[in-house]
Parts: C-alpha cells; structure tokens; sequence
C-alpha cells in the first residue's frame, strides 16, 4: 500500500522550513525494511508560496477556514504551544479556562514552567485577548463537532479573517 501524506508548511515561516524537501519519503516510510513494507511520501505543495497566495486562493474557492482564524490566530496549532506568544496564551485561557487551569497546575506540580523565563499566569496576564473572539466563535473552535459548512455558501460573503498576517509567532 501507498501513502500520500499533504502538509502545508510554508518555508517564509521559518528558516527550517524553507529548507524542507517538497516531496520525499516520509519519517513513516519503511519501503527498504526487510520484514515490513510501508510505502509513505510526504508532498509539501505550498512549501514556496507567500502567506498572499494561501488567502488568495481560499478566497478564490470560498473556504471557510478554522474558527481560530476568525478569532485572530495567525496560524491555526496546538491551543497551548510552547512556541505561543502572551497574546496567544491569554486568548486560549480566555476560551479554554478549564485546560489552562489544568497545565498552570501541571507547571506547579512539577516545578517547571511550560515557558522558561515566566509562569504561565504571568505570561497570560501580560497578554491581551484578541478582540475578535465571539461565544459562537468559541463554541465552533473548541467543540468536538463542527457542523459549518467548508464551501461557504454563495450568499454568504467571504472575508479575511482577522488573524491572517497577524502576529507571527510558532516554530522557526
């Protein structure tokens, strides 16, 4: 069996990524192994592209794109990435109270903070909550079901969402 794995990094994020292959084997891949075969490429078809060129063309085919978008996230990642920035943390605590609570306990337990140089409570209280952020928007990014449609419909107007080429914050 063949796999095809598409991910979208960009390489203008990060100077690691702009070095990426655009296609490859997989870290998956055991095509060579002797006892078992698993055939898995990766194909990283934006990998050149500019951020420009990503909106564009979700314009162009009206996709509806993560609800974290439409709340100011630049990039859409794990909620509480090591790589977030105090605006990031104190927007995730503000619609996700009840995890943040959980990792700033985990921080104490352990005697480690999650960032190296301040305590998450002090990080999200440097941070300013982005203002785009709705309770219907909230509910659609952290439910387990999402019921919206990904092709916008044609009477409904497609925009930018405010988090594009927003805060660039994430992995380099």
């Amino acid at each position: 069996m063949r796999t095809l794995v598409l991910s979208g990094e960009r390489g203008e994020e990060s100077a690691a990524r702009a070095k990426y292959n655009i296609f490859e084997p997989d870290r998956a891949d055991l095509r060579n192994a002797k006892c078992f075969i698993r055939h898995v490429d990766r194909f990283r078809p934006i990998r050149d592209w500019k951020e420009q060129q990503v909106w564009d063309i979700i314009k162009r085919y009206r996709i509806r794109v993560h609800p974290c978008y439409y709340m100011g996230w630049r990039r859409c990642s794990c909620k509480f990435s090591i790589f977030g920035n105090k605006n990031q943390f104190a927007s995730a605590a503000s619609i996700s109270l009840e995890q943040i609570s959980r990792i700033i306990k985990l921080e104490r337990d352990f005697g480690y903070t999650l960032k190296r140089e301040l305590s998450l409570p002090e990080l999200i209280a440097m941070g300013c909550v982005y203002k785009n952020i709705t309770p219907e928007l909230q509910r659609l990014a952290t439910s387990y079901n999402y019921n919206q449609a990904i092709i916008l419909p044609v009477a409904e107007e497609w925009t930018l969402p405010s988090g594009a080429f927003g805060e660039n914050c994430g992995a380099t």
